[in-house]
């Protein structure tokens, strides 16, 4: 039996030849990898303006939706506000708005649609 050795953690083990022949490929997989890897690598310049752009729609998007409340507050009746408020405000799902002003999950997707279509018409 041909044996060959091999570097583990520090110390040099004594291996087969096909044990040794798979180590190696597998090395050279993993640094090929890592090659492609930094190859691709996209530069910071380009995503540090992304970060900008991304910061500056966060900014555009609260403004919207800090307009939006405010159309909610002025425009919408008691009950499109409470739908609006648990689905916008509190973050919860159509089921769950449904389940607590006790109509059903069509009947809640289609005020959605319809509250969302009002409020579109006043920032407008």
């Amino acid at each position: 039996m041909n044996t060959k050795k091999i570097k583990h953690c520090g110390k040099l083990h004594e291996v087969s030849k096909e044990v040794h022949r798979g180590y190696e490929t597998a090395t050279r997989r993993i640094i090929r990898k890592n090659k492609d890897f930094y190859d691709n690598e996209t530069p910071f310049e380009k995503v540090y303006k992304v970060d900008l752009v991304s910061f500056e729609e966060k900014i555009e998007d609260s403004l919207i939706v800090t307009q939006a409340m405010k159309i909610a507050n002025e425009h919408l009746t008691e009950n499109e506000y409470e739908i609006f408020q648990k689905i916008i405000l509190d973050g919860l799902s159509l089921r769950e708005t449904a389940e607590i002003v006790g109509v059903s999950y069509v009947a809640v997707y289609k005020r959605k649609q319809k509250i969302f279509e009002k409020i579109r018409n006043l920032l407008n």
